[in-house]
């Protein structure tokens, strides 16, 4: 760096932002000189993803650093939050993790995570007022397990009363989790539906279990300004769910007829992802009207057509020993008709077929995914299977058929 002196800053600092994915490199650069100090922190303090694990204490140290320079919080942008933050607190409130000093931050990611339960949640959100996605995937709610002062703590007045900074998201993504995230779609419409008003993305998995169902009043609030949306479509068991069903109360035909009318009020949707489940407790698989494609195909017919921006549709489905539950030549056309007819749907040009392969497992009554060496070699057979399904597609111009196997449950 000797020779670096004679360089323009200009030139310097594009060299410096050319390592914003080398942390050590970085680091160095900061201890040459002033000069590069600036620089060097706003590369590395953009994109906070530690590395937490069971036996970290780097969730305190962070917390340290921020709380002792709370200038630094401001640089950062995105921060990933993974398993535990530490081993004497594992638990993530703000007062762990100062997040009150991060008034810059835009995207926020929890995975593994234990919470305090939805008021936990949303005592962090009061606390970015410039969060724009938001991604809890699989969250644990430990609210059980600490102590009633504690729990009072936490959910105390004061957290709630700061709910009116509470952000406007541009992307959320809720998945999986042991935790009340059906309160907290309750809570933004009830309470803050300002926060879910200019939602632009919207991902709500849970696997085989209908609980995306409680978030569809969100996607109709969200309405015009949703562009893409992702939603599990399970068939509910009453072995599995005992949620009180809206399409009873409305009287829909169905859950999927509920769930599609209602999505059919986002005339802006250019990406559509619907992640089917079957009844996995039901040996024989037994057609019925209303099925997923068949009520999708209903939807897509509307007079005007719901979707005119559509841009591409994904679907995950599920093959059982050889069968397609859910799919048959008839609805396969069908739905080539109506999706491949331009003047309806003028930018269509991809669809996605994601195949989780599943046998029968006779001691626990259910229909199960495959795990082992033996799925890789099923796995052409099925995509084969399903490409000759949906092959409308391939043959069309301009349009992409793809076809691929899921290698891990959903």
């Amino acid at each position: 760096m000797s020779e670096a002196k004679f360089l323009p800053l200009e030139i310097i600092y594009q060299i410096v932002d050319i390592l914003a994915d080398d942390p050590p490199t970085l680091c160095a650069c900061a201890l040459t000189g002033t000069a590069l100090v600036a620089c060097a922190r706003t590369n590395l303090y953009k994109h906070i993803a530690p590395a937490f694990s069971h036996q970290s204490q780097q969730g305190l140290l962070l917390s340290r650093t921020l709380s002792s320079n709370p200038a630094l919080g401001t640089l950062v942008q995105s921060l990933k939050i993974s398993e535990r933050l530490c081993r004497e607190q594992p638990l993530l409130t703000p007062e762990l993790l100062p997040f009150h000093h991060l008034a810059e931050l835009r995207v926020l990611t929890l995975y593994l995570v234990e919470i305090s339960g939805v008021d936990g949640i949303c005592a962090i959100l009061a606390a970015l007022p410039k969060l724009e996605r938001l991604v809890c995937d699989s969250l644990l709610d430990t609210t059980h397990m600490i102590p009633p002062e504690t729990t009072d703590e936490i959910t105390s007045p004061r957290s709630k009363s700061r709910l009116a900074l509470f952000p406007t998201l541009k992307e959320l993504s809720v998945k999986h989790g042991h935790w009340r995230h059906a309160e907290l779609a309750e809570r933004l419409l009830l309470h803050r539906p300002s926060a879910i008003a200019d939602l632009q993305s919207l991902d709500v998995s849970f696997g085989c279990s209908s609980e995306a169902l409680a978030w569809v009043p969100v996607v109709r609030t969200a309405g015009a300004r949703l562009r893409s949306l992702s939603m599990s479509m399970a068939d509910r068991s009453p072995r599995l769910d005992q949620l009180s069903s809206p399409a009873i109360t409305e009287q829909h035909a169905s859950d999927h007829a509920y769930v599609l009318d209602k999505i059919a009020h986002c005339p802006g949707l250019q990406s559509l992802c619907l992640k089917y489940n079957p009844d996995p407790f039901a040996f024989v698989y037994i057609p019925y009207p209303h099925d997923l494609l068949d009520t999708l195909c209903d939807t897509l017919e509307r007079r005007p057509p719901p979707w005119p921006a559509l841009e591409s549709l994904k679907l995950w489905m599920s093959d059982r020993d050889g069968q397609m539950p859910a799919v048959s030549p008839a609805l396969c056309a069908r739905l080539a008709s109506v999706l491949l007819d331009t003047a309806r749907y003028p930018r269509f040009d991809r669809l996605a077929i994601r195949v989780g392969s599943q046998v029968w497992m006779p001691g626990l009554l259910m229909w199960s995914s495959l795990a082992g060496p033996g799925v890789r070699v099923e796995r052409g057979v099925i995509g084969e299977r399903w490409c000759k399904a949906f092959a409308a597609f391939a043959h069309a111009p301009g349009v992409v058929l793809d076809v691929d196997t899921l290698h891990s449950p959903r």
